[in-house]
């Protein structure tokens, strides 16, 4: 059963569940490209899984800008 359910995620959710977690580390430092902010996720955490991987690499991929601010965060995906 919980592989049905973790074949069912999409790039959306996966990105969705990285900017929930991690855009803690980017709180008050403008906006920035998706490439940047797996590059702050990469210099906090070991992202040798493959579950980090596979973050990692959907961020860089869909994530064109990202900004974190206390109001909350705004980003934008490219399909």
């Amino acid at each position: 059963m919980m592989t049905q359910f973790r074949n069912s995620l999409t790039w959306r959710d996966t990105v969705e569940f990285a900017v929930s977690v991690y855009s803690f580390l980017i709180l008050g430092k403008g906006e920035m490209t998706g490439t940047s902010f797996a590059n702050i996720i990469q210099a906090h955490y070991d992202c040798s899984g493959p579950r980090e991987k596979t973050i990692i690499k959907e961020i860089e991929t869909h994530v064109t800008r990202i900004n974190a601010t206390y109001k909350g965060t705004e980003y934008f995906v490219r399909d």
